[in-house]
């Protein structure tokens, strides 16, 4: 039961992941107190605020709040079976940040480069799409070193990439961003840094819009990305002809693909529904994780060290 106690008010919706943002729920008035009853299965993590007169509020009686990746945060309601251990604690020994300024096909803009500490030799790299966001609210390079420390998964760098304007570069004419990633991108880290001239050493990803470019870099350069895609609720809708048999059979044969997305994220959902189908018609192995979460930093940050771990680790390990 949700609700909340605003007896001034002439309406007061309920605006969450369960229904779409952009479509509130209407709530029941019960005296001075507006009131919504959903039935939700024991696992799940939702995002929501209340809509009062049309203006937007946090729940004032639950603490629990995440930033919600605008520079603000949304009201959080946890199931009580659901489990969180995300291993993001500071490592006893942080990678190391390199900054650097790529230009080339794309505007020029600033790449951050995590390296684990030592002498390391033709290093695996994956680069995230997204990058500031990944940084601020996923903090991959805790994830990634903690894994490393722990055994299960061999050292690794990973690359922060942010957009000029994502809609543009990811979907609407991705192919100068496409050939930043690779021409430009890709030499700069190598450049920079002993990242590995194997292709099969190579993996991008991204969330929602950068799970989507993520597909097409893998499957235009796969002589140059081979090692894996890692898609964080990838808008596939935005880009059907990422579906297609055709484009799918582009990636390289030993390439890895990890596809995690939420129950409860409208047509993202079943378009990642529709991708893992095509995969599985085309006999590509595949990774994937479904959790009863909707389209946000937390959920991505609670599914990350799982699709790593898929992409990078080792049986043994």
């Amino acid at each position: 039961m949700f609700s909340i106690v605003v007896p001034s008010a002439k309406e007061v919706r309920f605006a969450s992941d369960l229904f779409g943002w952009d479509r509130p729920k209407p709530m029941k008035r019960e005296g001075d107190r507006w009131e919504l009853d959903v039935a939700l299965p024991d696992d799940v993590r939702i995002e929501y605020q209340f809509v009062v007169d049309g203006r937007w509020i946090l729940d004032p009686k639950n603490p629990a709040r995440s930033a919600n990746g605008f520079g603000g945060y949304n009201s959080s309601y946890t199931g009580p079976s659901y489990v969180e251990n995300v291993p993001d604690q500071v490592p006893e020994l942080p990678m190391r940040r390199l900054a650097m300024r790529v230009s080339g096909h794309a505007p020029s803009r600033a790449v951050a480069l995590y390296l684990p500490e030592g002498l390391h030799e033709a290093l695996p790299v994956i680069l995230y799409g997204d990058g500031k966001e990944y940084e601020k609210f996923v903090e991959p390079q805790h994830i990634i070193q903690n894994l490393i420390d722990q055994g299960r998964i061999p050292p690794v760098a990973v690359a922060l990439i942010p957009p000029k304007d994502r809609m543009q570069e990811y979907w609407k004419d991705s192919t100068p961003y496409e050939d930043y990633i690779v021409k430009d991108v890709l030499p700069a880290l190598r450049a920079n840094a002993p990242i590995s001239a194997d292709a099969q050493d190579i993996y991008v990803g991204g969330a929602s819009l950068g799970g989507l470019i993520s597909m097409r870099l893998a499957e235009r350069y796969a002589e140059h990305i081979a090692g894996g895609v890692h898609s964080q609720s990838g808008a596939f809708w935005a880009s059907p002809g990422v579906f297609a048999k055709s484009a799918l059979m582009r990636l390289d044969p030993t390439i890895k693909l990890f596809i995690d997305w939420g129950r409860y994220e409208g047509v993202l959902t079943v378009s990642n529904d529709r991708m893992t189908d095509a995969l599985q018609r085309l006999f590509k192995p595949h990774g994937t994780l479904v959790t009863g979460e909707g389209h946000n930093w937390s959920a991505w940050r609670a599914r990350f060290a799982t699709g790593i771990e898929y992409l990078l680790g080792t049986p043994s390990g």
